[in-house]
């Protein structure tokens, strides 16, 4: 299982019953990334893919019974690598990382819009997502958060220090 694939699961076990478009947003991916990420957690029976009664072309994702137990296990996990990770942080920087990822994101969006390819056409811009293995972190989509925005890193757990 990928970490992102892991964030799919675990985004799905926390909201209970999502729809693809939402964990699109809700992850920053396109949807059909998104599609692809469901289809191999639905194939190992961790999810499981309803179409929506009232219109056919939705569907509703639910977690299974494994699905839950995994998830379990993998915010276990990511809590421990989360206190490894941050071992010796003080509290007061890591607050100060949660105010500057969104600052680098954007100025790295303004970057990536400036670029040309030859010919004089824009490149297709594409959203700039930090990856970040950690559920109750800074997700993907939230590093880019606009900067008046409270900073995410808030949500983690406090540290023992």
């Amino acid at each position: 299982m990928t970490v992102q694939e892991a964030s799919v699961l675990l985004r799905c076990v926390e909201a209970r019953r999502i729809a693809p478009g939402e964990l699109a947003v809700a992850l920053a991916r396109d949807k059909g990334k998104i599609t692809r990420f469901v289809a191999r957690l639905e194939a190992s029976k961790l999810i499981k893919c309803q179409p929506n009664a009232r219109d056919h072309r939705y569907s509703i994702i639910t977690p299974t019974y494994r699905g839950k137990r995994l998830a379990k296990s993998l915010t276990r996990l990511f809590d421990q690598i989360r206190k490894e990770l941050f071992a010796g942080v003080s509290r007061s920087d890591i607050q100060r990382l949660g105010e500057t990822l969104p600052h680098l994101c954007e100025n790295a969006k303004r970057i990536g819009s400036k670029r040309r390819i030859p010919g004089g056409r824009r490149k297709r811009l594409v959203p700039i997502a930090i990856p970040h293995p950690f559920p109750s972190g800074i997700t993907d989509g939230q590093a880019c958060a606009s900067p008046s925005q409270k900073p995410r890193m808030q949500s983690l757990p406090k540290i023992p220090t």
